[in-house]
């Protein structure tokens, strides 16, 4: 046998741990692909009962306080409920923009396909800008853009959104702002 399979599940997750290391925008969506190789490690060879329980005791906290939310989430703050409820105000079958797109889906809205991912690293890599958020926003279909964060915020649209015939519908302090198209008319 030309490799032992410890160490090819060593060599696995190296190179897997040493991508995510290199490329960190994967570390949150990838970092659960590190999970298949430590398995079959321990598998193969279990750790001793006393650092396993060691293990177990360090990282209980750490777990307890990262999964709390996720099981337990905040109630709405009254901010993102007004939006929510202004978003479900906008005409039927309309489409809307947003940095905060779990707010138009808690609205029911769809979005311009392309901007259904606003992240921070597509805004630094050019595939996000206000001069492509304008273009989207001048498509008939779309009534509505609800800048959230400083994501959008720091990318001054409002000038852009009153060319199109977009007004300020509602403000919720911050850059937290909802333009809203005069004549939008959806399919």
């Amino acid at each position: 046998m030309l490799f032992r399979p410890a160490s090819v599940l060593v060599l696995w997750l190296a190179a897997q741990f040493a991508l995510l290391v290199y490329e960190p925008a994967f570390w949150r969506p990838h970092v659960a692909f590190l999970i298949a190789p430590l398995v079959l490690l321990v598998a193969l060879r279990p750790p001793p009962l006393v650092a396993l329980l060691a293990g177990a005791i360090v990282l209980a906290p750490w777990y307890w306080s990262n999964v709390h939310p996720m099981l337990w989430p905040d109630p709405y703050n009254r901010a993102e409920q007004a939006a929510v409820d202004a978003l479900h105000g906008l005409p039927a079958g309309s489409l809307a923009i947003s940095d905060e797109p779990g707010l138009l889906w808690r609205a029911n809205r769809l979005t311009v396909p392309y901007f259904d991912d606003s992240s921070v690293k597509r805004i630094e890599q050019g595939q996000i800008t206000a001069v492509k958020l304008q273009n989207a926003a001048a498509k008939p279909d779309v009534c509505g853009v609800l800048v959230w964060t400083s994501r959008y915020g720091n990318l001054e649209l409002g000038p852009r959104l009153a060319q199109l015939g977009y007004e300020v519908r509602a403000r919720y302090g911050g850059p937290r702002v909802l333009y809203e198209k005069r004549d939008c008319r959806p399919r």
